[in-house]
């Protein structure tokens, strides 16, 4: 029987939370009013303004055109990017999920005017995927309207619940701390945005028996079907993602779902093994502790309330209740340890005890591997013009635009894959840049002007096209200026 009383330990995290938000707030105003005159006269003398064109990275049909563009950097382009190289470099990319690219798309939005909605996907084996659907403002305005959708698959949370001054601010509404901002940009172009809780995390039900394994894959699968059947999808498909998460779009986009016509993957792994546990064959065994630290308290829903203030961990699906998060959370406690296997594994081939299989087996070069296989069968029986081109699996590969940057390990990864894909995708696109991993940093060695005597500028964003109409090669980007 339920007890009439709260939970004593309720009542003091509530307690606690009441007299220690108004401490952080005053200092942080204090910090602003400190910090603010100092920061506002680096940033005038430090900052460049640039933007890259849409043109240099739309991923559309060109008709057979040459629209080779003049100046791969404009100042004062439509599709301007803020400072952060990442915060929108996605969104010209899938243009083609627009009966017609907008000249001048809007870069701000309004969360009222966002139709949201949260729910249970039941996955092929019966588990269930907590998934969000946020639709712009033109579904809302009219029904009956079809648009494009940005398909997201979250291993961080499709999306926060917020409480308390937060929860005003958005209107009731969750956020996505980590890429919020990309929602509301694909949101303000008139694009739906999925976002999908992968098995084992957030609000869905499972457990993750590893990185990246083709049960992600085909759980993806089955959400793209039910989107391509709601009432406000278009039929066209992007997929987007960065880190973990750019691998998941990788990994959908080469397994060939018929509604896919554009692929963002941005600073995405390949090998398990030398790209993130044991990179030159040395265990970083830190970073692979400091990640499963992350992962176990968003798995189970234990943020520490002192870093996230104003939320109240994984945005529960509303229908279901607060039962039903709960019985989700227990099943995570059967999560996969890639602290307990590093430990064990030595070598690429070594097999866990967890799962029996080998970083070789689950890294994703394996699946994209076979992927590129089965689309030169495809292709090389087409043109043969036999029954046989028909009757293989698949539906095409689309186009990729791949992003990473010179300071992450994954720019290799991207190379590589581009190297890959161009055999067989219609269009493939590769940018790099002056940026660690996800775009957190953008490295400026030195001002204009005082650039060291022979020292290699590496503030240049570099774009290599393939396909699509344009010329092969690759375009130096001088920031602020054009080519």
């Amino acid at each position: 029987m339920r007890s009439r009383f709260p939970d004593p330990r309720d009542v003091l995290q509530n307690a606690a939370r009441i007299l220690v938000y108004p401490l952080f707030l005053l200092n942080g105003l204090l910090l602003g009013l400190l910090c603010s005159p100092c920061v506002c006269v680096y940033c005038a003398w430090k900052r460049r303004p640039w933007n890259i064109s849409s043109d240099a990275y739309v991923l559309d049909e060109r008709n057979g055109e040459d629209d080779e563009p003049e100046h791969l950097v404009e100042t004062g382009n439509a599709s301007s990017l803020p400072d952060a190289p990442t915060k929108g470099l996605s969104t010209p990319s899938f243009s083609c999920l627009f009966p017609s690219f907008p000249e001048k798309p809007s870069t701000t939005i309004n969360i009222k005017d966002v139709k949201y909605t949260t729910l249970y996907l039941s996955a092929r084996d019966g588990t269930r995927l907590a998934v969000d659907v946020w639709l712009p403002p033109a579904c809302k305005r009219a029904e009956g309207r079809k648009v494009g959708c940005v398909f997201h698959q979250a291993r961080y949370y499709r999306s926060f619940k917020l409480w308390g001054p937060g929860n005003l601010a958005r209107n009731g509404l969750p956020i996505n701390l980590l890429n919020n901002e990309y929602f509301e940009r694909f949101l303000s172009q008139g694009l739906a945005v999925v976002s999908m809780d992968i098995r084992g995390s957030g609000a869905s039900f499972g457990c993750s028996r590893g990185p990246w394994l083709e049960v992600e894959t085909d759980d993806a699968m089955v959400v793209m079907d039910w989107i391509l059947h709601q009432p406000w999808s278009n039929g066209r498909l992007g997929l987007w993602g960065i880190s973990y998460e750019g691998t998941r779009a990788l990994l959908s986009g080469v397994a060939g779902h018929r509604g896919v016509k554009a692929v963002v993957p941005m600073y995405m792994f390949l090998d398990v093994y030398s790209d993130v546990g044991f990179i030159g064959g040395m265990h970083l065994r830190g970073f692979v502790q400091n990640w499963e630290r992350i992962t176990r308290l968003l798995d189970n829903n234990n943020l520490p309330k002192i870093v996230f203030p104003f939320t109240d961990g994984v945005q529960p699906v509303s229908s279901a209740g607060p039962a039903t998060l709960k019985a989700a959370l227990r099943e995570h406690r059967g999560n996969w340890s890639s602290t307990l296997d590093g430990l064990a594994l030595e070598y690429a081939d070594d097999k866990s005890e967890f799962n029996g299989r080998s970083p070789m087996d689950v890294s994703p070069y394996v699946f994209v591997d076979a992927c590129l296989q089965r689309e030169r069968e495809r292709k090389r029986s087409k043109e043969e013009g036999g029954e046989e081109g028909r009757s293989v699996e698949g539906n095409g590969m689309p186009p990729f635009f791949l992003v990473s940057g010179w300071f992450d390990s994954t720019a290799s990864c991207a190379i590589k894959l581009a190297h890959h894909l161009r055999e067989i995708a219609p269009e493939v696109t590769l940018c790099l840049g002056p940026w660690n991993h996800a775009g957190i940093q953008h490295a400026r060695f030195f001002p204009e002007g005082v650039r060291r005597r022979g020292a290699g500028d590496l503030s240049v964003i570099i774009i290599y096209s393939f396909g699509g109409g344009r010329r092969e090669g690759w375009k130096n980007t001088q920031l602020g200026s054009s080519v």
